[in-house]
Formats: structure tokens, C-alpha cells, sequence
């Protein structure tokens, strides 16, 4: 029976022969390798102290190690369950990564800083400084881990520092508007996305997050997000929009906790409006008949399906 122990006896002449011969089988090398790492890879989310445990493995039999297998060890640290030490294997990891070299490879670098971004902001923070190279995620990680932290005015700082934005870029920074309520800020970026191009005649497309993210920051704001609200769903339906259910139904909630019925029955004619966005007729003609029976009034002009501008 082939064991672990008896592949690593022939592994040291088999590079051997190898580093002499390359076109003869590089790709058996390399399969050999790129094996731990997908190993690591199909662990580091549902089991990853298991990932853990074969980058651990790979160490102590002197395998060496790629982008790839530091990079998934990085990610499994994300999935850790409360009670471990993430903080302290994040560290561990740093350090070998930086005796590695991989510390200059951005995307190992933003996946490090994802998971301090996580577990101790101010990590992630430093880190963030001494990148020397940077993409999209890693600003985009940035503004969500400001976010997250309630300070709205540092991810506006990273957002407008961003040499490159992409949609991420945008969702990010409406979310963080929205979430810390500044809604009026969050509508005005929401505005601007709709003018920035792609190519020729193509414009930014915003996506399921972002109208989610507007939608619940209109249910926020009374009359005046009422009234933008119902422009961006006529909007939605005019340039063919979509919005899932799932994201549809938290806005719903949100709206429904919010409003009374003898107030505010254009509200409940965008829930409505949701509903058949979603393609949730029977949803939507149950919540009419509500509005029939509690004798709500629709706002004047409003109808189940409008098209407009936003």
C-alpha cells in the first residue's frame, strides 16, 4: 500500500530528476502539489480547522508551499467558530507568509487583510498602509470594514482615494451610507452611479445589493424617500432591473415595521410593487386585499406597475 510516508521517501529524487528533465512530466510535480492546495481549499470554509491542520502538514513535511495554499489557510480563518483564537492564528500566518514572500502578492495580502479586517480592525488598518500593491478588493474591504465600525467619514476617505472603482466599489459605499443613516448621502452616490460608463454607449449597471440597500434606506426616510422610492422601482422596471425575492421581502419587513396603514398607503403600494417586481403575484394580490379590508388609500397617481425616472 502506497502511504504518505513512502511518497515523501521518493519525493527528494523525483525533483531531482525532474529539475533535469522538466518537459519530460513538470505537470506531475505540479498535480502533486496543487493537490494539498485544493485540499486546503475544499476545507477552508466547511471544515477550517482541517485546512488548517494540512497547512500545518505541509510545513512539517517541508512541502513547499504556492499562493494558493497560503491563500485558502488565510481564508479558513474567516470561518473559525468563536471560540478559537483567530486573531492569534491570523498573526501566525502573517509572520509566515512575510518569511515566505508572499506578503508582495495582492491578492494573498488582501485575503490577510479581509481576515484582520474581521477580527481586529486596527490590524487591518496598518496593514492596509503597507501594502504595496493594491486592487479593487482590498479598497473595497477597507470601506466595508470602516462600515462596519460606524465610521462612514473614513470609508468615504477610501472611497474617494480609490484610483479604480468597480460595482463592488459602489455597493459598498451605498451600503455603508445607508446602514449608519446617512440616506441622503446614500441617494446622492446612488445618483452617480448611473452615470458612470463603462464603454461607449454602456453604463454601470446597479445591482440586486445596491437597490436593496436604496430601497431599505427609503423606508427610512417618510414622504420624500416614498416618493424616490417609487421612482427607482419604475425605474427598475423600465431598464429591466431585477430584484430577488430574498432581498425584496427583507426590504418589506423593514417597510412594514415602520409605516401604519391609515398614514402611509403609498408605502404599501411600493411593498406591493415589490412583490410583483419579484414576480410574487399571489404575495402582491393578498396585500391588496389587506389594504382593501384596513381601507387603506393608495397615493394619488400610484398603481402596482409605473415606469419613470429616477
Amino acid at each position: 500500500m502506497l502511504t504518505m510516508k513512502s511518497v515523501s521517501l521518493v519525493r527528494n529524487p523525483i525533483l531531482s530528476y525532474y529539475n533535469h528533465h522538466q518537459n519530460l512530466g513538470w505537470w506531475v510535480l505540479r498535480s502533486w502539489f496543487n493537490s494539498w492546495s485544493h485540499a486546503i481549499r475544499n476545507a477552508s470554509s466547511s471544515s477550517p480547522l482541517k485546512a488548517l491542520k494540512l497547512y500545518s502538514q505541509m510545513h512539517r513535511k517541508s512541502l513547499p508551499f504556492d499562493s494558493f495554499s497560503i491563500l485558502y489557510a488565510i481564508n479558513s480563518c474567516t470561518h473559525f467558530p468563536e471560540n478559537v483564537d483567530s486573531l492569534s492564528i491570523i498573526r501566525h500566518l502573517h509572520a509566515h507568509l512575510l518569511k515566505l514572500g508572499f506578503n508582495t502578492h495582492v491578492y494573498v495580502a488582501t485575503s490577510l487583510l479581509h481576515s484582520y479586517a474581521l477580527a481586529v480592525f486596527c490590524d487591518a488598518c496598518n496593514l492596509f498602509e503597507e501594502m504595496p500593491e493594491r486592487n479593487s478588493v482590498t479598497w473595497n474591504t477597507m470601506i466595508t470594514g470602516y462600515s462596519r465600525h460606524g465610521d462612514v467619514k473614513s470609508a468615504c476617505k477610501i472611497f474617494n482615494q480609490m484610483p479604480k472603482r468597480d460595482l463592488a466599489s459602489w455597493t459598498a459605499m451605498i451600503t455603508a451610507y445607508m446602514n449608519s443613516g446617512f440616506w441622503d448621502e446614500g441617494l446622492a452616490l446612488f445618483r452617480q452611479i448611473l452615470t458612470v460608463k463603462i464603454i461607449d454607449n454602456e453604463y454601470l449597471k446597479p445591482d440586486q445589493l445596491i437597490l436593496g440597500s436604496v430601497l431599505a434606506g427609503c423606508a427610512n426616510m417618510g414622504s420624500v424617500g416614498l416618493v424616490f422610492g417609487k421612482s427607482l422601482h419604475g425605474f427598475a422596471v423600465k431598464n429591466d432591473w431585477q430584484l430577488n425575492f430574498e432581498m425584496a421581502e427583507k426590504v418589506i419587513d423593514q417597510v412594514k415595521r415602520m409605516v401604519r396603514p391609515e398614514n402611509d398607503g403609498g408605502v404599501y403600494t411600493l411593498i406591493a410593487d415589490l412583490y410583483v417586481l419579484s414576480d410574487k403575484w399571489i404575495e402582491a394580490e393578498r396585500l391588496r386585499k389587506l389594504m382593501l379590508n384596513k381601507n387603506v388609500r393608495k397615493a394619488r397617481g400610484s398603481s402596482f406597475i409605473r415606469n419613470g425616472d429616477v
